[in-house]
């Protein structure tokens, strides 16, 4: 990423998969990440809209606060080449 860009915010499942790992990685008896990921995902896919809301919450949380972040980054002269967030210039070091 360029210097000082803020980094992306995990979505909803994402911060759901970080805070049961221990729990998934238990009940599949590895730390295998492809095991531990197919686990997770089918409890997600079977979670109802009530169940993932407060997951969901935080995640938008965070983004509105990365979108603010990355606003504030851009102003501040971040990204001037393209005004991209992608990670593309990063053999650049101008300022």
């Amino acid at each position: 990423a360029a210097s000082g860009q803020p980094k992306r915010p995990p979505s909803g499942y994402f911060l759901y998969l970080t805070e049961n790992r221990e729990a998934f990685e238990k009940k599949a008896g590895s730390k295998s990440p492809p095991v531990i990921s197919k686990l997770s995902g089918k409890a997600w896919k079977a979670m109802s809209d009530a169940q993932k809301k407060p997951f969901e919450d935080k995640a938008a949380k965070a983004k509105a606060e990365f979108q603010k972040a990355m606003e504030e980054w851009k102003k501040n002269g971040g990204g001037q080449e393209d005004g991209d967030e992608e990670e593309e210039d990063e053999g650049q070091e101008e300022q």
